[in-house]
């Protein structure tokens, strides 16, 4: 679990970024906040997974795991459009270095949500 650990503090950084970053943007959008809105509460089933720890409930964190999967579907439909438009080599490197972050993203959110039957039997039982 040291792996998972780590994965989280590192989305906890950039989540910390997006925090820091804000007084120094030309326009605060609200898509701007709600992205950071979201990408807080996603951090709720990366620590879960990451200290086996059950956090709300089980519905809340399936939610939150078909929620950014839909994000990630929206962002490969979009990044499939920009690599048909603008071919090239260095596109299909960051397409697939994006892919692979995504999967680093949602398998944690994913064994925590649909996976973790005894964790969330612990949750119920206490």
């Amino acid at each position: 679990m040291k792996f998972w650990k780590d994965i989280f503090w590192f989305y906890t950084l950039l989540f910390i970024i997006l925090i820091v970053a804000i007084p120094f943007r030309g326009n605060v959008s609200l898509l701007g906040l709600l992205v950071l809105v979201a990408s807080g509460i996603t951090l709720i089933p990366l620590y879960g997974f990451s200290h086996q720890l059950p956090i709300g409930s089980k519905k809340i964190a399936t939610a939150i795991f078909i929620y950014n999967v839909l994000l990630v579907l929206v962002g490969l439909i979009m990044s499939g459009y920009a690599l048909m438009t603008h071919w090239g080599m260095g596109q299909v490197f960051m397409m697939l270095l994006v892919m692979l972050y995504m999967f680093v993203f949602l398998y944690p959110q994913y064994k925590y949500a649909l996976k973790s039957k005894e964790l969330w039997q612990v949750a119920i039982s206490t």
